[in-house]
């Protein structure tokens, strides 16, 4: 991407990443022009996929050629996240991404953190093992996609690559934000809680539904809260609640 190209055919054997990428083509001003299924391998559930594409610049644009980014303008996007903090936490919480343009592919790796500490990391390397964890349980005969694994294993256990953190940022800032307050990509949910339209009264009302989720999550919402100065007074002790510790004791 970084050099430029108007063309490129894509050969692809997995309809999955086919998709995925697709869409990420499509950020990048991709359109399809012709797509071929090629049965290499009859009788058997593989076909490979042909698709041209083309890029049409418009008046007065520019290629994207920012090595650091492989997707859309950093830059841009980092501005625009910036843009939507809450005031409490200008200057504490930074986005992070660089790309390795060295390495095959020009992967990277994104974080977010907080008074430049790292509190999430998201590396190229878990692509790979994306891949891999895949490839395994085909081996095994279990068909499992790769949307059902991000839902059910990678997205709980943050175990995402930089291309996940870019595909998240990217559907946020065209998402409204009471949806992705409640979104099951945890990452918009992060977002959303260190961002300026989310006001106090919407950060208590959601308290009991953000205790649900992950460590890795509700921190973001635990930074807010802090910053804001929402304190929760501790849980009412009842009876039955003594009762219970009671229980817990024998």
């Amino acid at each position: 991407m970084k050099h430029g190209a108007k063309k490129l055919v894509y050969v692809s054997c997995n309809p999955e990443t086919l998709a995925r990428d697709m869409r990420i083509l499509a950020d990048l001003g991709f359109c399809a022009k012709a797509v071929q299924p090629v049965d290499m391998f009859p009788q058997t559930a593989h076909v490979e996929t042909v698709v041209c594409l083309s890029r049409e610049m418009q008046e007065g644009t520019e290629m994207i050629s920012d090595e650091r980014s492989k997707y859309k303008s950093w830059s841009n996007l980092k501005k625009q996240m910036n843009d939507l903090l809450c005031d409490s936490l200008k200057d504490k919480i930074s986005y992070f991404y660089t790309n390795y343009h060295e390495v095959h592919n020009a992967y990277g790796r994104a974080t977010i953190n907080y008074n430049k500490k790292e509190l999430v990391a998201f590396s190229w390397v878990e692509m790979y093992a994306q891949e891999y964890e895949v490839s395994q349980l085909y081996q095994e005969g279990k068909k499992v996609s790769y949307g059902e694994l991000e839902k059910g294993k990678w997205m709980p256990e943050c175990k995402l690559c930089d291309a996940d953190f870019i595909n998240s940022l990217t559907i946020y800032l065209k998402t409204d934000i009471a949806t992705s307050l409640h979104s099951e990509n945890y990452l918009l949910c992060v977002f959303a809680y260190m961002d300026r339209r989310v006001g106090k009264r919407t950060l208590i009302k959601i308290k009991d539904e953000v205790e649900k989720l992950l460590e890795w999550v509700k921190q973001f919402y635990q930074i807010r809260c802090e910053a804001d100065g929402i304190v929760f007074p501790p849980k009412r002790i009842t009876d039955e609640t003594v009762v219970l510790l009671g229980r817990e004791k024998v």
